[in-house]
């Protein structure tokens, strides 16, 4: 069942629509049914915080309580009404232990200016990708999480090293006179020393709860800054959060996220201290991490679903909406052909290399031929040998040059077209992107779908400098978005 007013689907029974509000006729009211929520959120005194839904049976505003978690009687029908994602999210946070976390705080217009800067950015991006993508819809998640404060202490054995000199008596013998001489020699050598010492270091860090949600966790919160935590009751997590539960154990999560992250603390803090000083073999013998404060907590995180050519991409953003993490984004297969560097020179590669050696070779013996030559005319070896040496390798060399440059010019030009095509259409394909991504922000029309009728003429939606897409088409690299608060080389080699 359809609402002829807004198109919401309905359940089957409900008197008022859950969207708009409109009466449905011909209905009757439920025994029991979900309420459905209005955006406003009050305030009824200074420590009980509520949210206002609204019945679905007559369309009373109700009052529900942030934590609660049991049906809620509407004062004009009677309806027992239940807040299903927020009964799942308070049962979980009584049963786990959880009073804080990061709530869904992003506006509308944050998430689509981010959603716009990432779609700037993308590399090999769909042209018409402004007209075409669609916003299917935005997912809300509540994920668990746990926050660590540890110390770590570690011993260390290294080398040091010091430079010594000594002396040493000896004799010199003279080639033409036969004599010897009584010298004395300085040697300096490298005196290494055993050595240990013992590194400390603190650490706060956010690590997964929810085994699935372990790399959005770690790329987009691992160094969350407690501060930002906010009371549970402050949470502003909608009725309709997908709430996730923990599945990850906390020594778990511990052994593979906190404790590489500390001993790299503990290394780079042991590295410092021995800091001007000459060393070898460092070897972290053994490291002791102390947990002094573990929390449970809950992390919101928004995913919006973008839609091109049938194909969904899921982006994800911190529910400040200031931290995106995406893994694929819709690529042009004959832009990123036309215009990827890689593709470029693999061509490039493909031209067969003339085989030019032996001809560099002969210029080179005619060059030292000619030299050989002017070397004997001024050692007064014979002015007609001398100068036919000269003839014979100016002959060799200029010969050996003529036929290489012959062979190997073809080459070269194929090359350089290649290279000049691919900066014609780098170019090109810059300076046309340029100018839509300049219309795009100018127009301010937001993309299609559900930021529409949120976003539309609000300027803090468009605010992405449109200088993003300058040299996008001409990327040594595809990279994916990732903006993380700390990177990684590789699965924990962190970057110094």
């Amino acid at each position: 069942m359809f609402c002829i007013s807004c198109g919401s689907k309905q359940q089957e029974g409900a008197a008022f629509c859950a969207g708009c509000g409109s009466q449905i006729s011909g209905s009757t009211p439920p025994v029991q049914t979900s309420a459905s929520p209005n955006v406003t959120r009050q305030q009824v005194s200074s420590t009980v915080m509520v949210r206002d839904f609204r019945c679905n049976g007559c369309g009373t505003s109700l009052k529900i309580p942030l934590k609660s978690s049991a049906p809620v009687k509407c004062p004009a029908c009677k309806t027992e009404c239940i807040i299903e994602r927020l009964v799942q999210n308070a049962e979980m946070a009584a049963k786990e232990n959880i009073a804080s976390g990061v709530p869904l705080s992003a506006t509308p217009a944050k998430l689509h200016k981010k959603l716009v800067s990432l779609i700037i950015q993308s590399p090999n991006i769909p042209m018409n990708i402004f007209e075409k993508a669609e916003i299917s819809h935005v997912q809300h998640h509540c994920v668990p999480a746990f926050y660590f404060r540890c110390n770590g202490t570690a011993s260390y054995n290294f080398e040091a090293g010091k430079m010594q000199t000594r002396q040493e008596q000896g004799y010199k013998k003279h080639i033409l006179s036969g004599d010897t001489s009584h010298v004395i020699k300085t040697i300096s050598e490298m005196d290494w020393t055993q050595m240990n010492g013992t590194a400390h270091a603190t650490g706060e860090m956010i690590a997964p709860g929810n085994k699935e949600f372990s790399s959005l966790i770690r790329d987009l919160y691992m160094f969350l800054d407690l501060s930002e935590l906010k009371d549970y009751c402050e949470l502003e997590y909608p009725s309709d959060v997908i709430t996730h539960e923990f599945n990850f154990p906390q020594n778990a999560s511990f052994n593979e996220y906190v404790q590489p992250y500390i001993e790299h603390l503990l290394e780079k803090n042991a590295t410092k201290a021995m800091e001007g000083r000459t060393m070898r073999n460092f070897s972290l013998a053994g490291s002791r991490i102390e947990k002094d404060e573990i929390i449970r907590i809950f992390l919101g995180f928004y995913c919006i679903v973008l839609r091109y050519e049938g194909v969904e991409y899921g982006i994800w953003m911190t529910g400040d909406g200031e931290d995106i993490y995406n893994t694929e984004m819709p690529v042009d297969a004959r832009l990123r052909e036309a215009t990827d560097v890689k593709n470029m020179e693999q061509k490039i590669a493909k031209i067969p290399a003339p085989d030019s050696n032996t001809l560099t070779a002969g210029a080179i013996l005619g060059g030292i031929m000619a030299a050989l030559g002017f070397g004997i005319l001024y050692n007064g070896g014979g002015s007609v040998i001398g100068i036919l040496t000269i003839l014979v390798g100016l002959v060799i060399g200029a010969a050996s040059l003529f036929l290489r440059n012959k062979i190997v010019k073809p080459y070269k030009e194929r090359c350089n077209n290649i290279r000049s095509k691919f900066n014609k259409n780098s170019h090109e394909m810059n300076s046309l992107w340029q100018t839509i991504v300049n219309r795009f922000l100018e127009q301010k029309k937001p993309l299609r779908g559900v930021f529409e009728s949120k976003v539309d003429g609000d300027s803090e939606a468009f605010e992405v400098t449109a200088e993003l897409a300058h040299k996008k088409y001409a990327q040594t690299e595809i990279k994916q978005n990732h903006k993380k608060k700390k990177a990684f080389k590789g699965a924990w080699d962190w970057l110094p």
